[in-house]
């Protein structure tokens, strides 16, 4: 039995529950109560927490082969062609070749997301990135690339917009172009003069989902991380892909210092330190409106905000007659 099915039978010393062991002796005895218990069918008696890593992260896949496929060493779930599978993928090739009639599965992994209680956003950006993975793993496995000549291929949906990113920057510049993009259709819809800009748009699988969920309800979209983790990157493609889109973006910022970096970065977007973008010097009554001409806002450096100026833009975001794309970057709140 598998890890996971071992720790709902047993208790902490490894012999079988004591509900299983009464059951046992309800049958007809006709098998003894180790062939019983493997049998036996758990009816959620034993919550199981268990701590994993994201999806995006090769190692999960390890976790989720410990937890989930049956074995009696370690050992026994390495098989030798993973060899010749790049290391970072390793964990990943291993889960196909174990349980391929999961993983190769979309609607199966699907629904395990769905169960876990992951939004749309996620599930679709993880099965993204699964089918790539599998496509090229497939081909080292089959020998068509080679670890030692082949550069390993990466997960990069915007490679073209001159940007290298991980899955979890994927991840996260989906999520925000998914805001972004409802905050523009409410505009195209409320603007009957208003065309959007002849641009050539990506409009594969993934994103035909992300527009057709431009309807569901709107959150904001927090992005936290230390110095160096990424969240720039992310801004700035996001940005850039507004803009090329004909979006109207607004930069807000805790400082006047902080402000002109972003000037120099964007001298042709609208940036401005907090206060002066949202008026926060006037009355908050008077300021209900400030949020309803963009598509996407975006507030860097908001742990450096103080808790009742935070709480006034949530308020404006909240009174908004139609709400943009409203993203919170910073290293802490």
């Amino acid at each position: 039995m598998s890890l996971l099915e071992f720790l709902r039978k047993a208790n902490k010393d490894g012999k079988i529950l004591k509900h299983i062991r009464a059951a046992h002796e309800d049958s007809d005895l006709s098998k003894d109560l180790e062939a019983f218990a493997r049998e036996y069918k758990t009816r959620g008696e034993v919550m199981i927490a268990s701590i994993v890593l994201s999806r995006f992260n090769d190692a999960y896949y390890g976790q989720w082969l410990v937890l989930n496929v049956p074995f009696r060493d370690i050992s026994d779930l390495w098989l030798p062609e993973v060899e010749l599978v790049p290391k970072e993928y390793q964990h990943f090739a291993l889960c196909l070749l174990h349980k391929p009639e999961h993983w190769r599965s979309q609607d199966a992994v699907r629904r395990e997301l769905e169960i876990d209680a992951f939004k749309d956003n996620h599930i679709d950006n993880v099965l993204s990135m699964q089918l790539a993975y599998t496509s090229f793993i497939d081909k080292y496995l089959a020998g068509e690339l080679h670890v030692d000549e082949d550069a390993v291929p990466q997960w990069n949906p915007y490679a073209d917009d001159g940007f290298d990113l991980d899955a979890e920057q994927v991840w996260a510049v989906q999520a925000i172009e998914a805001r972004a993009q409802r905050a523009e259709a409410l505009r195209w819809n409320g603007e009957e003069d208003y065309q959007p800009p002849d641009v050539e748009i990506d409009l594969d699988e993934q994103h035909r989902r992300s527009q057709a969920r431009v309807a569901a309800p709107m959150s904001p979209y927090v992005l936290l991380g230390p110095a160096g983790s990424g969240k720039t990157t992310v801004l700035d493609l996001c940005v850039k892909r507004r803009v090329k889109r004909g979006g109207r973006v607004l930069i807000a910022l805790p400082t006047g210092m902080l402000a002109s970096r972003y000037r120099e970065k964007f001298p042709d977007l609208d940036v401005d330190t907090v206060h002066g973008a949202f008026l926060i010097f006037q009355p908050e009554q008077q300021t209900l409106e400030m949020m309803n001409e963009h598509d996407l806002i975006i507030i860097d450096e908001v742990g450096q905000l103080s808790r009742w100026i935070f709480e006034r833009l949530m308020r404006l975001w909240h009174h908004a007659s139609r709400r943009p794309a409203f993203v919170l970057a910073g290293d802490f709140c």
